[in-house]
């Protein structure tokens, strides 16, 4: 985060990486071989894409860049995506970040993952802000368990009628 604070082109790469992030991505098969789960410590596991390829159905799953996100809604910005990143560069003095901003319809659609606020919060006159999360007077510690990222596969045959 020092670099990144210290450096344009560093802070350019932490905010938004040129390359795809890595982490392992475990793989078991299902003990009758006809299902599989991927499981990732990086919550950025997605499915990338479903085709064919020379007589085969390919499904991919990737760790895409992780780009610091923002969503725009109703006139608010909200960030969706690089909470740690941020807090980091807050705590290292960075007030302004190059991030990807989107539009977004609907609050379901800006918040997605876990640990988000409920909607009705965010819309409070001061809603809660990053610094309240360092602040003793109105934050507790707590802790709770890290959550993996993962996607369980199966291809069950059936038959249809031709």
């Amino acid at each position: 985060m020092q670099a990144a604070a210290r450096n344009r082109a560093a802070l350019l790469e932490l905010c938004l990486p040129a390359e795809p992030e890595t982490a392992e991505i475990a793989f078991n098969l299902d003990p009758d071989r006809r299902g599989m789960t991927l499981v990732s410590a990086n919550s950025n596991l997605r499915l990338t894409g479903i085709g064919r390829q020379q007589g085969a159905i390919v499904i991919g799953f990737g760790l895409p860049a992780g780009f610091l996100n923002v969503g725009r809604h109703q006139g608010r910005y909200y960030l969706r995506n690089g909470y740690h990143r941020v807090a980091g560069l807050v705590r290292a003095g960075v007030t302004a970040f190059p991030a990807v901003v989107t539009d977004v319809d609907s609050y379901p659609d800006l918040a997605r993952g876990e640990g988000i606020f409920p909607e009705e919060i965010t819309r409070w006159t001061a809603p809660p802000l990053l610094g309240d999360f360092w602040d003793d007077a109105v934050a507790l510690d707590s802790s709770r368990p890290v959550l993996k990222t993962g996607f369980h596969i199966r291809a069950d045959e059936i038959r249809l009628p031709g």
